[in-house]
């Protein structure tokens, strides 16, 4: 399945028909920005990736319904995130 930084959703997550597991939007644009291979592009999907993040951790501070898991992939995505960006710095003039 192939997910697009434009494509946001006004709800911070959805269910994946069958799936049993909570997915975010911040998940699937994440998806998105490590994937794209246009540097062009790149920038606009790591903001609308740290946009996601940065409104569901306001959620979970608000509602509390985060798992240590989600924070784990949270903090790993925001690391991998900032790679993306120092990576993308290097190679723009």
């Amino acid at each position: 399945m192939t997910y697009h930084c434009w494509a946001m959703s006004s709800s911070l997550w959805w269910y994946e028909r069958g799936a049993s597991v909570k997915q975010y939007v911040w998940t699937r644009l994440y998806e998105a920005a490590l994937f794209e291979i246009d540097d062009k592009k790149l920038p606009s999907c790591l903001e609308a990736t740290k946009a996601a993040i940065d409104r569901r951790l306001t959620e979970i501070q608000v509602e509390h319904n985060s798992s240590p898991e989600e924070l784990r992939a949270i903090t790993n995505a925001l690391r991998v995130l900032q790679v993306l960006r120092t990576g993308l710095e290097k190679r723009t003039p």
